[in-house]
């Protein structure tokens, strides 16, 4: 598949944002060890120049990174389908060797550590003594381990697939699971626990964000418990009134056009609420390091938060009332 120029573009952004942030690494490190804000020297004034230098372009590396995570989700779900028999949507394509899912979970995974330190570095920046440099290059190590796994992980998984080899995609992938499938669209399993917990949960977790008084940790653990149960709830009930198909419960068809890419915004809705709750719990353990007060920082994180859960909790809900209101009625 090196050949494809899908491919070949991923693999050069995630080759170059490898090789910057090895420069940028290396750099780094004379920063982290001489690094003294309540000095004037020379060499102090020379760290700050080539720390604004390198978080500049470690700033620009990681914003590509979000944008390849969406590259990387059109690549899979609707360019591949179209070369490799068999599949129909990322179910099959990322399917085809041990290293699709895994590079999938691993970019997902660190938009959280890139987020975190896009926000330290705002918080950085807006004061003139720098005071967060050392502790926001101290990340530096974590994200060249990121990614230089997600480039290790890419090039193995593009490079094992064998587009002559059919592969098995959602029906029969479900069939060979053992699971039977849904008899309607008002049936799943163990949706008559999972849904008046997702929305326990959720009313939980918004309260939890809209009272300032409540701790941002507080919000963080009940994310953590509201996230799973919002995918089990959408992949094995609200996606069957998305797709209107009682036996189909895929995850990536409703990144299509024809769904409207609504799994687009569901799922940036719950990235967005944890990524939020995680920068809002963040700030109040570094606020005591910034003398600039951002008075409203801490409260539009977690406003934009409950907003997004709300969101997705209400558009799961749309889709489920208007079919048993409208449709099956």
């Amino acid at each position: 598949m090196f050949a494809d120029h899908w491919v070949i573009a991923l693999l050069i952004g995630q080759i170059s944002s490898l090789g910057l942030i090895t420069i940028a690494f290396t750099q780094a490190l004379p920063i982290m060890r001489f690094w003294s804000a309540d000095s004037g020297s020379e060499q102090q004034i020379d760290l700050e120049r080539k720390g604004y230098l390198i978080s500049a372009v470690i700033r620009y590396v990681l914003i590509f990174q979000i944008i390849a995570l969406v590259l990387l989700l059109i690549t899979v779900n609707n360019h591949l389908p179209g070369l490799i028999k068999g599949a129909m949507c990322a179910s099959g394509t990322l399917n085809l060797n041990d290293f699709g899912y895994p590079l999938l979970y691993l970019k997902i995974a660190a938009i959280f550590f890139y987020g975190v330190y896009l926000f330290m570095n705002y918080l950085d920046e807006s004061e003139p003594e720098y005071p967060l440099t050392p502790h926001k290059f101290g990340l530096l190590p974590v994200i060249f381990v990121l990614l230089l796994g997600d480039v290790v992980l890419m090039l193995n998984y593009f490079g094992r697939i064998e587009p002559d080899i059919i592969a098995t995609c959602c029906s029969i992938s479900f069939s060979l699971s053992g699971r039977p499938a849904d008899g309607t669209l008002l049936e799943g399993q163990w949706i008559e626990t999972a849904l008046p917990l997702y929305y326990a949960l959720g009313f939980l977790l918004i309260l939890s964000l809209l009272f300032d008084k409540i701790k941002a940790y507080v919000g963080l653990v009940l994310a953590i418990l509201f996230i799973p149960v919002a995918l089990y709830t959408l992949k094995f009930h609200f996606v069957k009134f998305i797709y209107a198909l009682p036996s189909h419960n895929c995850l990536f068809d409703i990144f299509w056009a024809q769904y409207h890419y609504i799994g687009y915004i569901l799922f940036t809705s719950l990235v967005f609420a944890l990524m939020a709750i995680l920068l809002a719990t963040l700030y109040g353990g570094l606020k005591s390091r910034l003398r600039k007060t951002h008075a409203h920082l801490s409260k539009r994180l977690r406003l934009g938060a409950a907003l997004s859960v709300l969101q997705f909790v209400l558009i799961n809900s749309a889709y489920w009332f208007y079919w048993i209101t409208f449709r099956l009625s």
